[in-house]
């Protein structure tokens, strides 16, 4: 049976982590991931297409977001909830504590961070944009950087120090579909 997913994602970083890390993953459940960027959309679009999803046979969909400046995951999705006007379904919401960045780095190995002239974060979670920026080496600009960092990237390294990716891995890369 051919299945498809929707993930929708806040941006390119966004996307760009996902096509690496998850979609390899994800393709052993899914026929077809199909990329919804939703951050320059209306509200009122986004709320449509959710509706919509039930509709199509055999399709599922993850919408991620970043903590940013919530105090915790829940009020996070209230919020996403409250702005799609409920079609978007808590269980399918998976927020990165605080941003996106942080998974890029929960993944690098030790040893690849020597490599990189970069400080090891035993823990990622706390890890916003503005912090990843400062983490750069000068040598890299910072997509090139990104990439950089997916090339040698550990799921099992990334669980250990990001408690929301080993949430989004549980929930989504395991065994669900």
């Amino acid at each position: 049976m051919f299945k498809r997913l929707f993930l929708f994602v806040e941006g390119p970083d966004d996307e760009r982590f996902c096509r690496a890390v998850a979609e390899p993953m994800l393709k052993l459940h899914f026929q077809e991931i199909k990329y919804i960027n939703f951050a320059n959309r209306k509200p009122a679009d986004i709320e449509k297409f959710l509706k919509s999803i039930p509709r199509i046979p055999h399709a599922d969909y993850i919408f991620m977001h970043d903590l940013d400046e919530h105090p915790c995951v829940t009020a996070c999705k209230q919020k996403l909830i409250k702005k799609f006007s409920n079609a978007l379904l808590p269980d399918q919401a998976i927020i990165a504590k605080q941003e996106i960045e942080s998974w890029y780095l929960a993944g690098i190995p030790k040893e690849n961070c020597k490599k990189l002239k970069l400080k090891f974060l035993k823990d990622t979670q706390k890890v916003n944009k503005e912090k990843f920026n400062t983490l750069i080496p000068l040598s890299f600009i910072r997509t090139d950087f990104m990439v950089e960092l997916l090339k040698t990237f550990s799921i099992e390294e990334a669980k250990s120090r990001n408690d929301s990716f080993c949430y989004f891995c549980d929930k989504h890369l395991s065994e669900k579909y």
